[in-house]
């Protein structure tokens, strides 16, 4: 089981985006459903409303207001702007990439002497990206590699649709060419032999 940390938490584009990992006390990637009414037509059947899903990228996190390039300023420089952004919770685990809209971190704290923090709620653009435990990395499309694995568990009615497990692909190796005319000379001879 996933433990949370030591991770990294990245800001920014190009080849050195902003690190924050250790202004972060807790960061959660979260889903918010939009589901329509559902219809019931003259038969009876339901047809269930359309869904929707918008993604927040939601925590806390430390203030860094004495760092002229760090995330406060970044936040307060350019909110409302779009930047990518990665987070993996647990070195070597999943890594999440995507775009997020930067809104100003909050500025203050609520006790004498403590660590000054800001909760953060940043909207993402579209869709996260997971790249699971590096296949990326590897060389390999994290994406297409496991869109399909959850089909066997997509329900027909009351029951579960019977599909293969996705497996890695196969490739057919053709049959030499002495195999193959054997084949066709024993079938001929069986034809023969039947008729």
């Amino acid at each position: 089981m996933p433990k949370f940390g030591p991770g990294t938490f990245t800001v920014g584009n190009g080849t050195a985006p902003l690190e924050v990992s250790c202004l972060v006390n807790s960061l959660t990637i979260s889903a918010d459903k939009d589901q329509g009414d559902s219809t019931t037509k003259l038969c009876g059947t339901v047809r269930p409303g359309a869904v929707n899903y918008t993604y927040s990228l939601s925590g806390n996190v430390d203030i860094d207001s004495d760092d002229a390039q760090g995330l406060f300023a970044l936040s307060q420089e350019a909110k409302g702007t779009q930047l990518p952004f990665t987070f993996t919770p647990a070195n070597g685990g999943t890594e999440a990439s995507g775009v997020v809209i930067i809104d100003p971190l909050d500025f203050g704290g609520d006790e004498f002497g403590a660590d000054m923090t800001s909760d953060i709620e940043w909207d993402l653009v579209g869709e996260p990206e997971y790249d699971f435990q590096g296949t990326r990395a590897a060389g390999v499309n994290a994406k297409s590699t496991t869109a399909n694995w959850w089909e066997n568990l997509v329900l027909a009615g009351d029951n579960v649709l019977p599909l293969a497990p996705v497996g890695p692909a196969v490739v057919p190796v053709p049959a030499p060419a002495a195999a193959t005319s054997s084949k066709s000379s024993s079938s001929t001879s069986t034809d023969s032999a039947a008729a």
